[in-house]
């Protein structure tokens, strides 16, 4: 059993490496890289917040858009971190046949 798994495992590894849903792959990394330059921009306009000391109504502006950037962030990367685990996952074995 775990011996089939890992074969499996590195068949698809294989595959991945063939390319063979390469367009997933490149899709996905695009959603990594989307999610890390969310966060950055979180950081970024966290931290200019907090050196220009803005008050009133450029405070909340800035809050708003970095916590837009940050909710937007959290998704994106749950996605691509959900669509890694799928790509590298083996192809499930074939289940017993009663007659063949």
């Amino acid at each position: 059993m775990w011996w089939d798994w890992l074969s499996r495992s590195r068949e698809r590894q294989r595959e991945l490496e063939e390319g063979v849903d390469a367009d997933l792959v490149a899709a996905n990394r695009r959603r990594f890289k989307s999610c890390w330059t969310l966060f950055a921009c979180t950081f970024l306009l966290g931290g200019i917040r907090a050196l220009a000391k803005l008050s009133g109504l450029w405070d909340t502006i800035g809050f708003t858009v970095t916590m837009v950037f940050f909710v937007a962030g959290v998704p994106v990367g749950q996605w691509a971190r959900a669509e890694s685990a799928f790509l590298s996952k083996p192809n499930p074995e074939e289940p017993t046949r009663l007659w063949k």
